[in-house]
C-alpha cells in the first residue's frame, strides 16, 4: 500500500460506517454511469475503490451486512480480473452496470 493509499484508508475508517457505506453505494452508482458513457478507466477505478471500501468497512457491520459485502467484493473482484473481457462486451457491461445498481440500492438500505 502506498503511502497515499495509506492516508485515504486512514481518513476513510475515521468517518463512522453509515457514512463509509454511503461512499461505497455512491462509487457502485457511478460505476454504472460511467459504464453508460463508456469511460473504462474511471468504471475500473472506481471498481478497485469499491473493493478497497468493502475491505475497509466489512468489519465493522454485523455478520450478515458483512457476508453481503464480501459477496459484492468478490464480484467486483472477478470483474477486475477479467476486466478486458468484461468491458469488450456489451453484454457484460450491461451486467455491470445492472450489478452495481443493485448493489448500491442494497447497501444503502444496510445504513
Amino acid at each position: 500500500m502506498t503511502e497515499s493509499e495509506y492516508a485515504r484508508k486512514e481518513r476513510f475508517i475515521k468517518d463512522p460506517i453509515s457514512r463509509r457505506l454511503g461512499d461505497l453505494a455512491v462509487n457502485l452508482n457511478r460505476v454504472g454511469v460511467f459504464a453508460e458513457k463508456n469511460s473504462a478507466e474511471s468504471v475500473r477505478n472506481l471498481i478497485g475503490e469499491s473493493v478497497r471500501f468493502i475491505e475497509w468497512s466489512a468489519v465493522d457491520t454485523t455478520p450478515e451486512v458483512s457476508e453481503t459485502l464480501v459477496e459484492f467484493q468478490v464480484q467486483l473482484a472477478r470483474w477486475q480480473l477479467t476486466w478486458d473481457n468484461c468491458w469488450n462486451d456489451q453484454a457484460e457491461q450491461q451486467k455491470i452496470i445492472s450489478a452495481t445498481k443493485t448493489m448500491s440500492e442494497q447497501v444503502l438500505n444496510m445504513i
